[in-house]
């Protein structure tokens, strides 16, 4: 089906726009540079979330689809989590931890509101109007919604993340099943007789 194609094109059209700004999960493997590793933690994830098909059976069907562009940061939390719990820690100390704490939110925040503009720009950008499909495959390409997730820290992480919503229209078909023909399987089949020969002797012996 088409909406799996498209996806795959969505990871392809990120992957080659990265420029060392952030990886795209599913991307070809390439050779690790110095440009591929800047900004390995800002993270962009795509998958397929839902579609409304409209036709008839035995027809094509248009097919509205819904996918999802998951955006990712980490920035080390900066906080020394000991002196904030320790009991010999003053007021003073607490604070001046709290604020290094406060300090990563906000890296975090400005790191994934720079990712969410650079994919933005890429996926509306006109040359990828059609998603790299052919023309008319993959049609209305929009990103209606962002929507970002609370900062959640994780071991010395502070993780920010964020969902965009990407709809388009395509028309399927469904040409039925394709079934796989297994291969003939090869039994091994021995038959003990020894036992047989057995039962035949003893029935011998009691007549």
């Amino acid at each position: 089906m088409i909406f799996h194609d498209v996806k795959n094109s969505i990871v392809e059209i990120l992957g080659n726009s990265e420029s060392g700004r952030f990886r795209t999960i599913g991307f070809k493997d390439r050779p690790a540079s110095a440009e591929s590793l800047l900004n390995r933690d800002r993270t962009v994830m795509v998958y397929y979330r839902a579609g409304q098909f409209n036709g008839a059976i035995g027809g094509p069907a248009d097919h509205a689809a819904e996918f999802i562009i998951e955006l990712s940061v980490a920035r080390s939390a900066e906080a020394d989590l000991a002196t904030i719990d320790s009991p010999d820690s003053d007021d003073t100390d607490r604070a001046v931890a709290l604020a290094n704490m406060q300090d990563s939110r906000d890296l975090a925040n400005d790191s994934l509101d720079e990712l969410a503009d650079i994919v933005l720009n890429i996926i509306n950008d006109n040359r990828n109007r059609d998603l790299g499909m052919d023309v008319g495959e993959a049609a209305d390409r929009w990103i209606p919604e962002l929507i970002k997730n609370d900062l959640t820290l994780m071991g010395s992480l502070m993780v920010l993340t964020a969902r965009m919503r990407l709809t388009c229209n395509m028309e399927e078909e469904f040409l039925g099943d394709i079934p796989v023909e297994a291969e003939t399987p090869i039994l091994n089949m021995e038959i003990n007789t020894q036992g047989d020969e057995e039962i035949t002797s003893l029935a011998a012996m009691e007549e």
